[in-house]
């Protein structure tokens, strides 16, 4: 039994994958009933996450990991205990204001083992076409699917705590698409676990991911205060130079093939589009 000695849980060593496990489970349905056996129901979904996160398994890059519950199997000693997410949260936590510009965060009121399950983020889910009738601020938006359709999870106006969980770029939790419905359609549950052990007060923090800034970048930078700040001011200046820089190529670019393509009655819409990149430029106070 030396995998018993094994660290548990790896929740943190391969971020952004999708992880399907049916070929997988008749062993893994053993393994796991014995475990149940001998151990609490938390540490045997722990010896899951590790033997799946270092097992060559399918994998979709464009997931942060998805659990496939055994709940379903009548053969599973454990049963549906055996995902502790359907558990619901059982560490207390407190929402407070930060003095430090970031608004409100999460931090824990005891002690929160590695692996433990924090909670599951919840809100409005919107289809596609729910998502085109309205106007909405995607601050609060988390993509999820049930069975091949792809959703998308509001908390802006309804939640829990976990909408208040900040970025950072050390974190000590990390998000897990978990599923344990027995329907076809399956909802994938956006659940966070703990990926280290965090000490009662203090913060829980999460990665919001290279797209989410992505996208925010050019409006605000992270101010989570690590030294090695994926996301800090400097280089959110660095990364709006360098998109001022290849607009300017491209306006160039473009003002040429006009030229040399276009009649003179096209000279509004070259200077309109001059006009543009020059006001993204004062807009940023780049130079």
């Amino acid at each position: 039994m030396m995998w018993m000695q094994h660290k548990l849980p790896i929740l943190s060593t391969q971020p952004g994958y999708w992880i399907r496990m049916e070929s997988w489970l008749p062993g893994i349905m053993r393994w796991l009933r014995f475990v149940a056996a001998v151990e609490d129901v938390q540490r045997a979904v722990s010896v899951l996450v590790e033997f799946m996160t270092n097992t060559d398994l399918p994998m979709n890059p464009y997931w942060s990991g998805l659990l496939q519950s055994v709940a379903q199997h009548a053969h599973v000693a454990c049963s549906v205990e055996i995902v502790v997410a359907q558990k619901g949260a059982t560490y207390p936590i407190e929402v407070f204001r930060t003095c430090d510009g970031r608004g409100w965060a999460v931090r824990a009121l005891r002690d929160i083992r590695r692996g433990a399950f924090i909670g599951e983020y919840t809100g409005e889910l919107l289809s596609d076409a729910e998502m085109n009738r309205a106007e909405r601020t995607d601050t609060y938006f988390f993509e999820t699917r049930v069975g091949k359709n792809l959703y998308t999870v509001d908390a802006r106006l309804y939640g829990n705590f976990t909408r208040f969980i900040n970025h950072s770029c050390r974190p000590n939790a990390a998000v897990a698409m978990v599923i344990w419905e027995a329907q076809l359609e399956q909802l994938n549950h956006i659940c966070i676990f703990a990926t280290e052990n965090i000490c009662k007060g203090d913060e829980i923090t999460i990665s919001y991911g290279q797209s989410w800034w992505k996208a925010k970048l050019p409006q605000f930078s992270c101010k989570c205060g690590h030294d090695n700040c994926e996301y800090s001011e400097d280089r959110r200046i660095a990364e709006l130079h360098c998109f001022a820089a290849e607009m300017s190529v491209n306006t160039d670019t473009r003002a040429v093939s006009m030229a040399s393509t276009s009649s003179s009655d096209d000279s509004d819409e070259k200077r309109s589009f001059k006009e543009q990149v020059i006001t993204l430029v004062n807009t940023f106070n780049l130079f």
